[in-house]
């Protein structure tokens, strides 16, 4: 009997929750076995959010080289899709509940 594995789908706000809030909740699904999935957005947020945190001095440049260390460890366990034409040709299209905002369209899509 074949049994379904689940893939989680890691975003941006998760991943900087995990990372830079030490979200107890967030840093349990993310350090969970299993197969992880997450898109090149995800990652080009994640390293915005990191310029806004230094910027802000809620990192010292220890921290942000850790948490910098720690996203490329879950880039490289994790399967990374690219944002390619077909993504953003679905981005334009509607979704079954609506609204859905630019950004979140570009992750579900």
């Amino acid at each position: 009997m074949a049994t379904e594995r689940e893939l989680l789908y890691v975003e941006s706000s998760a991943l900087l929750a995990a990372l830079l809030e030490r979200d107890p909740k967030a840093l349990r699904r993310l350090a969970a076995l299993g197969a992880k999935a997450s898109s090149a957005l995800t990652l080009a947020e994640a390293a915005r959010g990191l310029v806004r945190a230094r910027l802000a001095g809620r990192l010292s440049d220890f921290e942000l080289a850790a948490v910098q260390a720690a996203i490329l460890e879950f880039q490289d366990g994790c399967a990374i899709v690219d944002v390619d034409a077909d993504v953003w040709a679905r981005v334009g299209r509607p979704f079954p509940v609506e609204p859905v905002r630019t950004l979140d369209a570009t992750h579900l899509a």
